[in-house]
């Protein structure tokens, strides 16, 4: 097995020649004549030239050259399977569920941003599409622990069995931690990554014409009235060498909830939240005109 996989690491398999013998083995078990027997072992043989043979492959091809009958299916169960065939089988299992996960992902995303945009102007950061995409890619890995035997073992055709024992012994050589990480902490790191990821896509401040609402989650909003809120506008940052630099476009805080004073001076309220800059000029625009009537006339503050 070891030795398949260095093979199939070398990529000296090609995949039109694994696929032109797949079909003339497929051929051969159909109609068992010598003619498609003869066609088969040679291009086998050519391929066990270029050393481009599994220890499957191999054993079949001196199975078949002894002169043994020409079996219904390639799989013989005292031989066991082929390793390469169940690989690709496990890489298309993969590719479903991410297919399945992007979908899911984005739809609730995208779905999430066109309700909440209803209501007014949602700030929404095209980069959460990235956090959205690494977020599919921990769904992928769900998907793939729940359901991947099952997709492989359907997809399997000639060699079900063979997968079933691969799906279930793929921890055995693992001992330790690395046996424990595989089995269940990548599965909870998976699930907690998918759902922080999620909520960060399905967050952001959407401004309304009598209030604004804080967008913690897909399932979770605040809705709040301006007048309850201290709103300042953010003009920079001061990076970690201690310069000040410029936002080149309006960032927008919001502070709220419960509060606490420090002396005389100071107010913090337990809530703090903001827009990031906002580069639509049109939506600068509509803010500005919200401001105006309801008289708010941003705090500026350097970070």
């Amino acid at each position: 097995m070891l030795a398949d996989k260095a093979l199939l690491d070398a990529k000296k398999i090609k995949l039109k020649d694994d696929y032109r013998c797949g079909q003339l083995r497929i051929k051969m078990q159909k109609d068992k004549s010598e003619e498609s027997k003869q066609a088969y072992l040679k291009a086998m043989n050519q391929r066990l030239e270029k050393n481009a043979l599994t220890t499957y492959d191999k054993r079949f091809v001196k199975y078949l050259e002894q002169g043994y009958p020409i079996p219904d299916n390639c799989e013989d169960d005292d031989k066991g399977g082929d390793y390469i065939s169940y690989l690709k089988t496990a890489i298309i299992s993969l590719l479903i569920c991410a297919v399945f996960a992007f979908i899911i992902c984005f739809g609730i995303v995208i779905i999430d941003k066109n309700i909440i945009s209803e209501k007014g102007i949602y700030i929404f950061d095209t980069a959460k599409y990235i956090s959205t995409a690494v977020g599919s890619l921990f769904l992928t890995y769900i998907l793939h622990r729940i359901f991947g035997t099952k997709i492989i073992v359907a997809l399997s055709k000639d060699q079900k069995e063979y997968a079933k024992k691969q799906r279930k012994e793929r921890f055995d050589d693992k001992k330790g931690f690395p046996k424990i990480f595989g089995k269940y902490i990548s599965v909870i790191i998976a699930v907690c990554g998918f759902a922080l990821l999620l909520n960060i896509s399905c967050s952001g401040i959407c401004f309304c014409e009598n209030y604004f609402i804080n967008h913690n989650s897909v399932f979770s909003n605040t809705q709040m009235k301006y007048e309850d809120a201290d709103i300042y506008l953010v003009k920079g940052w001061t990076d970690g060498n201690g310069k000040y630099k410029k936002y080149p476009n309006p960032c927008y805080r919001f502070q709220y909830g419960n509060s606490t004073n420090y002396g005389e001076v100071e107010t913090s309220h337990d809530i703090s939240i903001d827009t990031g800059e906002i580069s639509d000029e049109n939506q600068q625009t509509e803010i500005l005109r919200i401001f105006e009537k309801h008289n708010i006339e941003p705090v500026e503050i350097k970070e």
